[in-house]
């Protein structure tokens, strides 16, 4: 399943700019955008973006986070994550399933300290002006 039809049944709208933007990058390696601090959008995008990556919940993704924004982008993801469920209270089953994808995730946020590039990952915070491993240089997008 294409990363927009994917928005597209998670959150039942089609994908922002920004979240088109994304997707489409990410068939060209990027695993996030270029930004300090994101938007709704841009959050929602590299969320979606995560998830997918999870292939249906047989794969662990790594969140990449500043450690300044540990706190507020797990407050983000626990909100999403009850949004997503809540929104599913009439079908037990598909609640599950999106309980199940983001069990997949995992925040780090020591990525200098990393041994090697985690497979998959997906990066929210982090600009290309940070210090940041070589693996992960030149993979975050920058939007105009």
């Amino acid at each position: 399943m294409a990363l927009g039809d994917f928005h597209q049944r998670l959150y039942g709208t089609p994908p922002s700019e920004i979240a088109q933007s994304l997707y489409e990058a990410y068939e060209q390696g990027y695993r996030g955008l270029d930004l300090r601090e994101l938007d709704s959008e841009g959050f929602q995008a590299s969320l979606t973006l995560a998830l997918y990556l999870t292939e249906n919940r047989q794969h662990r993704v790594s969140l990449l986070v500043p450690k300044a924004q540990q706190d507020l982008v797990v407050q983000q993801l626990r909100n999403s994550a009850l949004q997503l469920i809540k929104s599913r209270r009439k079908n037990p089953a598909s609640a599950k399933i999106i309980q199940g994808l983001f069990h997949c995730l995992m925040l780090q946020s020591r990525i200098l300290q990393l041994e090697y590039e985690p497979v998959p990952w997906v990066s929210i915070g982090f600009t290309s002006k940070d210090p940041l491993p070589e693996w992960m240089k030149n993979r975050l997008l920058f939007l105009l």
